[in-house]
């Protein structure tokens, strides 16, 4: 977006270096619908929408019962079921902050003696640290440590009985787990953990590949620790049993044996490759994550190639034929604008959601733009005739769009079209060199875009023309 205004900048630094208030925010948002919405060229909606959005806390400091709140809240929707903060934009809504100023504010009262830094996104890595237990957590750790003490039983795959322990807590499984899991990093060793003997257990790897099934199928990754948790078994022999299984029995027949290469491969899929792809991805039940998928692939094919290779597939580009350009243009005449991607979507094999988007907002834009064009066009002498009339130091292009009845861009964008395809021969008036002359010399040659300003104050020409007409003008002297 461009300013046309070096006042409107000036005016909203002022307002950002000061506390922020709804008053400041309500001032600020009704001197730019006076001054330029509607006046200067630029998306002034989306700036009042930012400011609107913009938090009413932002250069407030942090007062010591808001932090004890912030604690609280943290505390009561994510850490007392073992969970890390994913999204910081909700904790922010809730304390009206910035995500970083929430995700800072909280790590430096659980550690006020380190220092931590998240950037601007709020997709960051959580990195696994040890809290201090206070209050509530640590009630709730001693309740969590004297329920697995009391359902443990000696050293061995299952030695906590945790459908047991989950019910005395009150509590789902997987919570339950989680919760064990941030305990163990303030107790040490509080569970024993067995080694699992190869080939393992039938039970044991079922039992191991329900629970995958059940609490990491939609998840990138498996959480070792986790499992190994649930199964009282070291994490790294529950990794290696796992994926021996995955190569050994979840293979169909005649391939069960190929290697598993740790070097990526880059370079052309082959046949058998793809074959090999189709077959796991179209097999989600034997084949949950995509890395077992890119296990099965084999030959040095990564997680993310085999996601991409198969994705490609699945992604037909093909260029749209007129006859379904045109079903896709009488279903959207037949919904009136109100699109039912469920409906449209069979008709449309091998496009995606995303294709037909795209697709329907341009068929939707270019028969936008025709009916307008149609209107100006049909209107042309009207156009001009109000420009005209409503033309002092600089056209009043929201009167011109009251005469004509399209939008004030519109007007000015059809105007100068019409302007220049009368050709060059239009000669510049007296009026017109007069503003010329008059913005040219009032806008300093430094100031960015100054030919568009200059452009808006004549009225009749482009930037292009206005600054062409009095370069000119200056090489004649």
């Amino acid at each position: 977006m461009r300013l046309f205004s070096t006042s409107c900048f000036c005016q909203i630094r002022s307002q950002t270096h000061s506390k922020w208030t709804a008053e400041k925010a309500a001032e600020l948002i009704d001197y730019i619908k006076t001054n330029y919405s509607g006046k200067v060229s630029g998306n002034w909606d989306y700036v009042i929408s930012e400011i609107q959005k913009t938090p009413l806390n932002r250069g407030n400091r942090w007062t010591s019962a808001e932090i004890t709140k912030l604690k609280q809240y943290v505390w009561e929707n994510y850490a007392q079921y073992g969970l890390y903060v994913d999204d910081w934009n909700t904790v922010a809504n809730k304390f009206n902050r910035s995500a970083t100023s929430c995700y800072t504010m909280y790590y430096k009262a659980i550690f006020p003696e380190e220092k931590f830094y998240k950037s601007h996104g709020t997709a960051a890595k959580p990195v696994r640290v040890k809290e201090t237990l206070t209050g509530e957590m640590l009630a709730y750790a001693n309740k969590l440590q004297t329920a697995i003490k009391k359902n443990m039983g000696p050293k061995g795959p299952f030695a906590v009985k945790w459908s047991d322990v989950a019910h005395e807590l009150n509590k789902p499984l997987f919570e339950v787990l989680l919760s064990t899991d941030r305990l163990l990093r303030h107790k040490g060793r509080l569970i024993p953990m067995a080694s699992l003997q190869h080939p393992a257990d039938p039970d044991i790897l079922s039992k191991m590949q329900q629970f995958i099934k059940a609490h990491f199928k939609d998840k990138p990754t498996i959480d070792w620790d986790i499992v190994s948790l649930y199964l009282c078994i070291d994490p790294k022999s529950c990794a290696i049993a796992y994926t021996k299984w995955l190569l050994a029995y979840a293979m169909p027949s005649g391939v069960a044996g190929h290697s598993y290469h740790y070097q990526k491969n880059h370079n052309r899929w082959t046949t058998e490759e793809i074959e090999r792809l189709n077959y796991a991805a179209t097999n989600r039940d034997k084949f949950p994550l995509w890395k077992h998928i890119a296990a099965y692939v084999g030959n040095g094919r990564s997680l993310s190639s085999c996601y991409i290779a198969w994705k490609n597939q699945q992604n037909h580009k093909a260029v749209w034929t007129s006859e379904e350009k045109q079903l896709l243009s009488v279903e959207i005449e037949k919904m009136q604008g109100k699109l039912d991607w469920d409906k449209l979507l069979p008709l449309f094999p091998g496009k995606t959601k995303a294709q037909l988007t795209i697709k329907a907002d341009a068929i939707q834009k270019k028969k936008n733009y025709t009916k307008t064009r149609q209107i100006a066009e049909s209107k042309a002498q009207l156009l001009f005739d109000a420009v005209a009339k409503n033309t002092d130091i600089e056209t009043d292009w929201i009167k011109v769009s009251d005469v004509v009845g399209i939008s004030p861009a519109n007007c000015r964008s059809y105007y100068l079209m019409f302007k220049q395809r009368q050709g060059k021969a239009i000669k510049w008036s007296k009026e017109e060199l007069s503003r010329l002359q008059y913005a040219a010399n009032m806008i300093d040659e430094q100031t960015a875009n100054r030919w568009e300003i200059v452009a808006q104050m004549v009225g009749t020409r482009t930037a292009a023309q206005c600054g062409s007409k009095f370069r000119r003008l200056q090489n004649s002297f």
